[in-house]
């Protein structure tokens, strides 16, 4: 009877290492993730595949703004925009929309030619509209919507510069993607 009792704490034992031990891989496989997703630490060459590619078209869409004006892909003729989508419950979009932010501030880009996505409900992306409308024109919309499926977008989050003919000129997940044909 003993040995049965031995046999039972020594499996109980060893079961309780594997669960400290398997949770110490996947909080060192999340660190990893963390650092290496979206950052400067990528796992590819150039930027990641977050939309449409460079030199593609970007779809028809219409949709409303914040402020409840009407918004179509006519809108990109205007001029060369600069646009980025963020979504709610993404951790490295709550990093870069205020990168974004500045960097549409420091270049004067006027609010006609800066694009900002919201993906998500209205009550989940407030703190985001808030930030980024005195900068751009800010678009809500949910998973797969209108100007996400336009723009073809994967990733959050995505940025991209539009040209006039509505191809897009540069694409990334970092400022440093877009900011190079801005600057030009």
């Amino acid at each position: 009877m003993s040995y049965v009792i031995a046999l039972t704490a020594l499996f109980g034992a060893l079961c309780v290492l594997n669960i400290m031990l398997t949770v110490g891989v996947l909080r060192r496989l999340r660190e990893i993730e963390e650092r290496t997703a979206y950052s400067g630490l990528e796992l590819t060459p150039g930027p990641l595949d977050v939309m449409l590619a460079v030199g593609e078209q970007v779809g028809a869409f219409t949709t409303v703004t914040t402020e409840g004006e009407h918004l179509s892909d006519a809108f990109l003729a205007d001029g060369p925009t600069v646009v980025g989508i963020f979504a709610h419950g993404c951790g490295k979009c709550d990093e870069r929309l205020p990168e974004f932010v500045s960097f549409v501030r420091a270049h004067g880009i006027s609010r006609e030619r800066a694009l900002a996505l919201m993906v998500g409900t209205p009550e989940q992306v407030e703190a985001k509209r808030a930030l980024a409308e005195p900068v751009s024109t800010v678009v809500i919309e949910e998973l797969d919507g209108p100007v996400s499926l336009a723009l073809a977008a994967r990733v959050y989050p995505a940025l991209a510069v539009i040209g006039p003919d509505k191809v897009i000129r540069a694409t990334g997940s970092l400022i440093r993607h877009v900011s190079s044909l801005v600057d030009a």
